[in-house]
Parts: structure tokens; sequence; C-alpha cells
């Protein structure tokens, strides 16, 4: 007997090997198969090995490291990039874990606090748990205490970045569950020219990646929703540029947070980002938010391929691998985690209208659009899909607090809400026999697109790109690569139920176009107004009200001033109001004034969905006339900003009422 106990134990001390050491510049962790150092001087994280491979490359201040940034500090410590790095100021602290969990399992932490003479404070945690995975756990955590300055300034981009240099030698991006690309290659970067912040042009390449992709590279063509469901993104080495190993690094999003792949091969963690138009919080005094887990995993063997790495990080991409960690971690170390048994499980069932191609059941800040969730500081968002034949749902892992239900179906005008929706601690509440009646104003005469929050289902939205081996959805392309006056010489005339979505109405409605890398001058000429042409059998009586429903997928004001030459673009970026203009037949313009708190920049940081908005005119009929009528929607022709619209879908029904009016609402 004692010789198998004595066996089990060296099998046990085979198997297990975690090692930690602190110096006065850094702290060193190594696994069996992955290690790394934290310095102590900045915070960054660098030196990062899977078994020999490098996975950062040589650390300099761009590249070769890991770091947390954030634009959320006062300007007296921010960076001349209006950033702050996390981990640089001289009150950070390092905190070396060695420990062992409730399962005996060994592990080891890094903590790094940082306080700011402003009253915030930051802090970041590593762990690495001796279990085989050779995975680097996070959490992150951001206060502000100030009575006297109640106010600091917006909670605005948070992020950690894994960035790699090109020296490591990554061949290819993986997106999502169907987007895997090859990367730039060495000559392509040796000629790139600059178009727009964070994108550039490869001329004449023949590179695999133009091939695959296109002539264009930017870090929003990588970009992905996370409830596609995103399972992860990653970076893949391929074996034969690695002596017969193939590696591969993942962010797994098995927390849900919008994240994304960018230029300099990074892979990019966002908790808080002002881009697509998501709202962010104000900082105030008492704010105190934490974020996480996240995961970076590794893994690598003989000649896998990427399909095999990646299905094999996929399988760690849930809520539930390493949540009885997670859960430990948090009761030790990070107390403001949210632990397993403080959360509930919410089920419900609403009706399922025919037509509706998708359903999500969210729940998000009381009150209030899911979208602006960040007004509440301590507002959670838990989203699911519901089962389309069924109407059933299911959200687990649920925070306790009270929110509103929104309940989504795309291919329907208007959302379901039920607002104090009051969930406890560890319980299971239960939604069921939930009505759903889309929004109506009278008999629908016709609509353009589908009401899904975005444009993807007009021109260069989602329709495959077939002249690249990837087959990238053609919204993703840098939005120069499509040449609107060449598409639309004579501008953008619809006829509902005889034109095309897919062919006759662009996934963007620009004010002006370009310039672009192809035309280095402004296009001003039919571009600014969509024209829909309909007709109406009789003249409509006095006593008729038509209403003509605009929802946005988003809006954009931003004074974009380009300047163009063969070597450099430069692009600032100052925000402006929009103004939709609508014209019926002979009438004046109907102004739809969007405040530029609304913005959302989303063709030019390929997107199709943003900050929704929506806006109801109420015509009298006598507006309309027998025969032909004529519907323009127009933005200002010379406006000195690059204005610019996406639709989501535009209807417009009849009613016997006669009245007359607009009222706008964010959703």
């Amino acid at each position: 007997m004692s010789v198998w106990i004595l066996l089990f134990a060296l099998l046990q001390l085979a198997a297990a090997y975690l090692q930690a050491n602190e110096t006065k510049s850094y702290i060193s962790v190594t696994t069996e198969k992955l290690r790394f150092k934290v310095s102590k001087t900045n915070g960054d994280l660098y030196d990062a090995f899977y078994e020999d491979t490098d996975l950062l490359g040589t650390r300099s201040s761009s590249t070769g490291r890991g770091y947390l940034i954030c634009y959320c500090t006062s300007s007296d410590v921010k960076t001349s990039a209006g950033e702050h790095s996390v981990g640089n100021a001289n009150t950070t602290d390092y905190t070396l874990i060695d420990d062992y969990d409730d399962t005996n399992t060994h592990y080891v932490g890094i903590k790094m606090d940082e306080t700011l003479p402003t009253g915030q404070t930051f802090e970041y945690w590593w762990f690495v748990r001796d279990d085989g995975e050779p995975a680097l756990h996070s959490w992150t955590r951001m206060t502000y205490n100030n009575a006297s300055v109640p106010y600091l300034t917006t909670f605005g981009e948070y992020r950690y970045l894994f960035r790699s240099g090109t020296e490591v030698g990554w061949t290819h991006l993986s997106v999502n569950g169907h987007i895997d690309t090859p990367v730039p290659s060495a000559g392509d970067l040796a000629s790139e020219i600059q178009v727009q912040d964070n994108a550039w042009i490869f001329p004449n390449s023949t590179s695999d990646y133009s091939k695959a992709v296109g002539s264009y590279f930017s870090k929003y063509i990588f970009a992905d929703n996370f409830d596609n469901p995103h399972k992860a993104h990653g970076l893949y080495k391929e074996a034969s540029a690695n002596n017969g190993t193939s590696i591969g690094a993942w962010q797994l999003a098995s927390n849900l947070t919008p994240i994304y792949p960018g230029i300099a091969l990074t892979l990019y963690n966002k908790w808080s980002t002002s881009h697509y138009g998501a709202r962010y919080s104000n900082i105030t005094d008492g704010f105190d938010r934490t974020f996480g887990p996240q995961a970076l995993y590794f893994n690598g063997g003989k000649n896998k391929t990427l399909a095999e790495l990646k299905a094999d990080a996929y399988s760690r991409a849930n809520e539930e691998w390493e949540s009885d960690f997670y859960d430990y971690i948090g009761k030790k170390h990070v107390p403001t985690y949210i632990r397993s048994s403080q959360r509930s499980k919410v089920l419900g069932q609403v009706n399922i209208p025919n037509g509706t191609v998708k359903s999500q059941a969210i729940l998000a800040q009381n009150g209030v659009d899911y979208s602006d969730n960040v007004a509440d500081q301590s507002a959670h968002q838990h989203w699911v899909d519901v089962d389309l034949d069924t109407g059933k749902f299911e959200i687990d892992r649920v925070a306790a607090g009270t929110y509103r239900l929104t309940i989504t179906f795309f291919g329907h005008f208007g959302d379901f809400h039920l607002d104090n929706v009051t969930i406890l601690a560890n319980q299971t509440k239960e939604l069921y026999g939930l009505k759903y009646k889309e929004d109506s104003h009278g008999e629908e005469l016709w609509r353009i697109g589908i009401p899904d929050r975005t444009s993807g289902e007009f021109k260069h939205g989602y329709e495959t790109d077939t002249n690249h081996t990837s087959h990238l959805e053609q919204y993703r392309q840098v939005w120069q690569a499509y040449d609107f006056p060449t598409d639309f010489p004579n501008g953008v005339t619809f006829r509902p139920g005889t034109s095309n979505e897919l062919t006759d109405w662009n996934s963007i409605h620009w004010s002006t176009f370009g310039p672009t890398y192809d035309h280095q001058y402004t296009v001003y000429t039919n571009i600014n107004n969509f024209t829909i042409l309909f007709n109406l059998s009789s003249a409509p009586s006095s006593t008729s009200t038509y209403t003509f429903t605009i929802a946005l997928a988003g809006a954009h004001g931003s004074s974009a001033p380009f300047s163009f030459n063969t070597t450099n673009v430069s692009l600032d970026w100052t925000l402006a109001d929009v103004h939709l203009l609508t014209y019926i037949n002979d009438s004046p313009a109907y102004d739809w004034y969007i405040w530029q708190g609304y913005a959302s920049s989303l063709g030019m940081r390929s997107g199709v969905s943003g900050y929704n908005l929506k806006t109801y005119w109420r015509w009298n009929g006598t507006l309309f006339k027998e025969g032909e009528n004529k519907i323009v929607l127009s933005l200002p022709q010379n406006a000195s900003s690059y204005a610019y619209v996406q639709y989501d879908a535009l209807r417009l029904e009849v009613s016997g009422n006669g009245t007359e009016g607009n009222s706008t609402l964010r959703v």
C-alpha cells in the first residue's frame, strides 16, 4: 500500500510545476508550459513564453507587452496621447500571492495597486493555477473617492492589451467561429499608407492577406459583436513557421465583453468604450467598478491546425469554466467580485410573432434603454437568446438588483419592456406569460429594411465579399473600399415593393463623400439625398394621418477634415450635431435634430450597429396626392462636418385620426 501512496505522490509532484520569484524590478511566474514576468516599474507583462515560443516579442513602448490603459483620469496624469497607462505612478505597489485554494491546488497571483492624487485607485490581479491549464486569469477594479471634486471626468476607454511585436511571427488572426485570416506580410507593412485613424492601405499588394481580405487593414475590420455569440478571438502561428509546433493565444469571452484583435497583433479586452456609439459612465465621488474575470489562454501542439486550437480554446469559453476557482479568488482576494452563490437564475417565456428572425432577453438598468445602462454606475447587464420555437429563455448567473427586462424581436418594430424586475441573491425568478405586440400606428403601406437595430441588410452590409478568399461581410471593409459615386452615380432612389434593399439602398447615407485614398477630393453631387418614390391609388382625405417611422442603426456628426498625400493622412475628430431633414412632396423640411452626444462612429469604423435612435413624423393626409409621391431624406450637402446616418428600417402607415406631430424616441 505504501508503494502505491508513494507512486501517487510522485505522479502528483511530476504533474505539478508552478513557481514564482520576486526581485526588485519584476515578479516572474513559471508553470509547466507558461512563463512570464510583470514589471514592478510600469505594470507591463512581458517575457511571455508558451513552452519555448515567444508570445510577445521584444518589449518596447508600444509592443512586446501586456498592459492596462484608460482614458479616465484628469489631464495632469495623462500622457500626451490622452491616456493613462496604469502601473506608471510612483504610488504603485506590487504584491506576490503564493497559496493553495480550497481544493488544495497551488496558485500564484500578482496584485498591482495604484493610487493617483485625483482620488482614483486602480487594482489589477493576475492569477495562474497549477491545474494543467495554461491560462492567465485577471480582474481589475477602479474606484474614485473625492468629495471635494464630486465629478472627475468620463469613464472612457478602459482596456487591457496583449500586444505582440511583428517579430513573433504570428501567421493568422482568428476573429470568431467563421473568420480566420492571414496577417499582413512584411512587404505590406513596409508599404502601408495611413488613410484614417487606425486604418491603412497596402497599395498593389499581392500578399496572402490582400488575397484573403483586401488592400485595407484596420483593427475595426476584425471587431466582433459579443452576442454573435463571440467565444474567443486569437492569434495563431502555424507549425511551418515554428519548427513543426503550432501555437495559439486566445482572449476568451467567457465573461461576454466586447473584444477584438487589432493592428499591432493585439488581443484587446475592453470594459468601457465609446466605439460604435457605446455609452460610458461619469466618474463621480463613490465610483467603484470591478471587471472580470478575463482569461488569456494559450495552447499548441505538433502540426495542430488553427481549427483544432480554436476548438480547444472555445471549449473553455463559457461561464462554468474555472468558476469554482473564480469564486475562491473572489472570496479571498477580489471582494467586489460577485460570486456564484450571490447570483440567480431568471426563467421566462414570451410569445414570438411570425416573422421574428432573432430575439434576445436583456436585463439592464431599470427604466432606461439598455444602451443607456451606464447612467447607473452600479448597474449590470445580462443577455441571452430567446428560443424562437418556444419563446422560452433562461438567464444564468444574474447579479442581484432591480432591472428592466427588454426583449427584442428582430423583424418587428418595437421591443417588449418590463421595469422593476427585482432579483434577489441566490434565487430562481420566473417571468412566464409575457405578451409582446409590435408597435403600430395604423395600416402599414410599406417598409424599407428589417428592424433589427443594424444597417446590415443594405448594400455593403452583411453581404459576403466574394472578391477575397476570407469572404468577410462587406461592412467589415474600410469604408473607402466602396466608392459611393460609382455605386450610385445618380444618388439613391428607392421604390418600395420594386427596389431591392441589398442593391438599391446604401448601408451608409453620407452627407458628402471623400476624400479617400483613390479620390483625394470631396464629392458633393448626388450624395446627400435618399429619395423614396411610391404610389397612392387615390388622394388621401383630410381626416387621415400618415405616420413615417425612421429607425436609425446610428448617426454620426463628427467633423473629419482630411489631409491626404502619398505618405500620411491626418484626421482630427470634433463632435458636431446631425440634422436629418425629411421632405414629403413639396413640403418644407421636417428637421430631426440629433444631438452630438448620440453620435455613433459606425461606418467609418466598419460597423453596422451602434446607438439606436428612432423618430416618428405624423402628417395630415393632405400632404399626399393620388399617383406618385416622394419622400426625400436629406443631410446638409455642404456641411463642414463629415455627417452620415445608417438606417435600421423605415415604415409608412396610415390611420384615420388626421393628427400631425413628431415624437423622437431612443429606440
